[in-house]
């Protein structure tokens, strides 16, 4: 009688275990598919107790936050690409290992070639100036740093340097390289100007005095 009324209630129990086992189980599976093929793998069963539907509501509600963080992130990551591709100054990003991670086409065009991921000062050759910013040395810049480059006599550069911190905890030196030659070409034009000009007043024969306002 024992083992006919212990078999009556597992049979009755089988049915209850099955409707807790079963959704948990398909939930593991959702999560274990999630972990190889990624969110788009993402199919959140439904179904089992009041406790198992609200898991897989809070496992939904994670994937559809991820989801949207994901979107901002590449949506940031294209105006981002837009407005470094769009620039005329050049733009490029070097690792702390004097690696060169991000080269914009602006510099592609100056250089003639794409120098990513080659060594800095290997990559840009006499223009290797531009990459003495990143200190060898192991030296990090926290703030930008503004410098001038000279290439020549008759090419100068602005340089602005700044850094760029990654999720891991590590550091990269981005560097924008504007060319302002016309502009100091138009500087040593006018100075040289002034100077003719006072060349020419110190040697006049006449008293000059320049008086203000008052």
């Amino acid at each position: 009688l024992g083992v006919l009324v212990l078999g009556v209630a597992l049979a009755s129990c089988l049915p209850l275990v099955q409707s807790l086992v079963g959704p948990i189980t398909r939930l593991s599976e959702t999560a274990d598919r999630i972990a190889r093929r990624g969110l788009e793998a993402a199919s959140i069963p439904r179904g089992g107790t009041v406790e198992v539907r609200k898991l897989g509501d809070a496992l939904e509600q994670m994937i559809s936050s991820i989801r949207h963080s994901q979107q901002k992130l590449v949506e940031s990551e294209e105006k981002y690409r837009s407005m470094m591709e769009a620039m005329e100054d050049m733009v490029f990003i070097c690792s702390s290992d004097s690696r060169i991670e991000y080269a914009n086409p602006a510099m592609v065009r100056f250089f003639g070639q794409d120098v990513t991921g080659r060594d800095c000062l290997e990559a840009l050759g006499e223009a290797g100036a531009f990459c003495r910013a990143y200190g060898r040395d192991g030296t990090v810049v926290h703030d930008a740093s503004f410098r001038f480059v000279s290439l020549g006599e008759d090419r100068h550069f602005h340089l602005t340097t700044c850094p760029v911190n990654h999720p891991d905890g590590s550091k990269s030196m981005m560097t924008i390289v504007r060319d302002v030659s016309d502009q100091v070409r138009a500087e040593m034009g006018l100075r040289a100007a002034q100077r003719h000009i006072q060349s020419i007043v110190n040697s006049m024969p006449s008293v000059i005095v320049g008086l203000d306002r008052e």
